[in-house]
């Protein structure tokens, strides 16, 4: 098999357990009622800025700070239980394709350590087609599966 092919079938595997064992670890009903209450927050937060209210502003982001800090608990425990997994699988991957490079049909940009911030490129690693298909194959999984994170 394309080893291009294998590294995006094996991205999407690793991707649909990840977010299935997500689902099933954390507590989806507080993080959708959460998730219902951060859009109440950020609507009342725009209101507050055009009014230039700023003692109600603070009061909205003191709010909207401690909801992020219940949502990161809800989050980082299930993702740390299933991390030694995903550990194991990404040093294989990293050993098994590390002289993958996979050429791209258009230009995208990617992160580069300098000014500007990143550069356009058509050509990956195995690491950033991994990254890739991995943000790829997460979004539609978490529509199809309705996973809140």
């Amino acid at each position: 098999m394309n080893p291009i092919l294998e590294l995006a079938l094996i991205s999407f595997t690793l991707s649909l357990v990840q977010n299935l064992l997500f689902k099933k670890l954390s507590d989806q009903t507080s993080l959708r009622e959460i998730n219902k209450e951060m859009k109440k927050i950020n609507q009342r937060m725009k209101e507050v800025r055009k009014e230039k209210d700023y003692k109600a502003m603070e009061k909205v982001v003191t709010r909207m700070n401690k909801i992020n800090m219940d949502k990161m608990k809800l989050v980082m425990s299930p993702n740390m239980k299933s991390s030694v997994i995903f550990l194991l699988a990404f040093w294989w991957i990293k050993e098994t394709y590390a002289d993958l490079i996979v050429t791209l049909p258009l230009t995208i940009p990617v992160p580069a350590f300098a000014f500007p911030p990143w550069v356009w490129t058509s050509t990956l690693g195995w690491f950033g087609w991994y990254l890739l298909t991995v943000m790829a194959a997460s979004i539609i999984i978490r529509e199809l599966f309705q996973i809140q994170i």
